[in-house]
């Protein structure tokens, strides 16, 4: 097997892709753009036999209903409201987890949270070497792949869980779970394993990149507007490399950027509360309010980059939000209702702690203005990444592709869905969902969401069979009961656990 700069062994390699030309490698890539703007429309229209790029945008800590296309109000959400116009609404997606690192865990690695070490109780660890992500699947299936933002799955920089060694060849954002939702941060992290981003030499290690202006407790870069240019510069990377490849090449790699926003999640800063200053509202709330949108324009400018460097008609771009809204310092997520029609916040299992907006746009492939009703999660995303791919999903996954739904065909379905939190077992059966609790777990609530959405009326007397088989089946989850705790009861994915030398 290959070994790969992080110090991780590849799993695989398939698609081989030839490198670019020898003066091409030569320049910087912000000198290839302005070559890229003439000629990377052309070539990216050219591309549509092709695996497609991938755009995944996460949110944080927004509701079901915080945007337009999902019933929203007042907060303006233009550009998510396009995709969802352009491309496919799911009423029934559901997050990993009811808080932000259980769900992530599920996202990256295929599994519902029964089978990660990230679970309820036990949420502040990191991912080992020996668990496998969506972003080594993609890299070793031939993708180059960019994480920006919050990666919440490794904070010490030299652990195994540290983002550039878990799959991705280039990262920028703060790891650190603890201070990633301060939005003046003095500083933030930067990996680029081969400098076709930044434009620096390649980096072996997490490289600090600091910000002046908030040195001293200042005030003057606003975070999240450094992931959203680094969007962009990674976006203009893709496409000078796509301008500039021989046709006689392979061509260039497709890519993978995962951009976890850390909006809306509190603190709740921004650099304005426009354009709802003039709102009658709690100053917290015209806040609130001001980073949703602001988030959206720069979804919007995405978008548009992808369309100007020719990236736009070969790329399935994915928004989705990793678990419900939540309360918090002088905010109320009622006051917007943030939640919809749903039961629960944030750290709930009830269907407002987990079902998300999610939405999907891939020009020709998903037909515009389409709806998906079936119920799905984060663990099926890298199944589906994989598919796309034209690589073979790894085995004992809890995630199915989703790629029918994509493209107007039949999906299939689960036979369950399962979630843990520290006080709560979630389980849904077709139209049926059940919270448990306790060591025995026992069913406190099963609830009709076909007729009862906000879950309001317990209906396990009346089904006392579904009721059981929503038991059985977190019993064989692989559920560690909050009290007592007991042992997983069901492996994990993982990698080979042949080691190679180190760097």
């Amino acid at each position: 097997m290959n070994r790969t700069g992080d110090g991780r062994m590849r799993r695989r390699t398939f698609f081989k892709v030839a490198a670019g030309s020898a003066a091409a490698a030569a320049l910087p890539w912000a000198h290839l753009v302005r070559a890229a703007a003439a000629g990377a429309a052309a070539a990216g229209q050219a591309d549509a036999g092709r695996r497609p790029n991938i755009v995944f945008i996460l949110a944080d800590d927004l509701g079901y209903a915080d945007v337009g296309c999902y019933g929203q109000q007042r907060i303006k959400t233009p550009s998510i409201d396009r995709l969802a116009a352009e491309g496919m609404r799911f009423t029934d997606f559901y997050a990993g987890g009811c808080v932000c690192i259980p769900s992530r865990s599920c996202l990256m690695q295929g599994l519902h949270s029964g089978h990660t070490r990230h679970h309820g109780s036990n949420s502040h660890v990191p991912l080992e070497d020996s668990d496998l992500t969506v972003a080594e699947v993609l890299r070793d299936a031939g993708y180059t792949t960019a994480c920006l933002g919050k990666w919440a799955l490794g904070d010490d920089l030299q652990g195994p869980g540290a983002a550039h060694k878990q799959g991705w060849d280039y990262y920028f954002g703060e790891p650190n779970q603890t201070t990633v939702h301060s939005y003046y941060l003095p500083h933030m992290w930067e990996f680029d394993r081969d400098g076709s981003v930044s434009g620096l030499p390649p980096d072996k290690e997490m490289r600090k990149v600091p910000l002046p202006g908030n040195e001293g407790g200042g005030r003057k870069e606003y975070s999240h507007d450094k992931l959203a240019e680094k969007a962009l510069a990674y976006l203009d990377a893709r496409a000078a490399g796509l301008a500039t490849a021989s046709p006689l090449r392979a061509g260039p790699k497709p890519f993978f950027l995962y951009v976890p926003f850390t909006i809306p999640h509190a603190d709740f800063e921004a650099p304005s509360d426009e354009p709802y200053s003039r709102e009658d509202w709690p100053e917290t709330e015209r806040i609130y309010a001001a980073m949703i949108t602001r988030m959206d324009a720069d979804i919007g400018r995405i978008m548009a980059r992808l369309k100007e460097r020719g990236l736009d008609e070969n790329t399935l771009v994915i928004f989705t939000s990793d678990n419900g809204p939540t309360n918090g310092k002088d905010h109320k997520a009622a006051f917007f209702s943030s939640a919809g029609p749903l039961r629960g916040l944030k750290a709930s299992l009830y269907e407002g702690g987990i079902r998300v907006p999610f939405v999907a746009r891939w020009p020709g492939k998903v037909a515009p203005g389409a709806t998906c009703r079936t119920a799905l999660a984060f663990w099926d995303f890298l199944p589906t990444a994989a598919e796309l791919a034209g690589a073979a999903a790894p085995a004992n996954l809890d995630g199915i592709s989703f790629v029918p739904a994509l493209l107007g065909r039949p999906q299939p379905e689960h036979e369950f869905l399962y979630w843990e939190s520290p006080r709560q077992r979630a389980v849904r059966v077709g139209r049926f969902k059940a919270i448990l609790s306790g060591a025995d777990l026992k069913v406190e609530g099963l609830y009709d969401l076909a007729a009862d959405l906000g879950e309001q009326t317990d209906v396990a007397s009346a089904h006392a069979d579904i009721a059981q088989k929503a038991r059985a089946f977190a019993l064989a989850a692989g559920s560690r009961p909050a009290e007592p705790a007991l042992p997983d009861a069901a492996p994990r994915q993982t990698k080979p656990k042949a080691k190679a030398e180190k760097n």
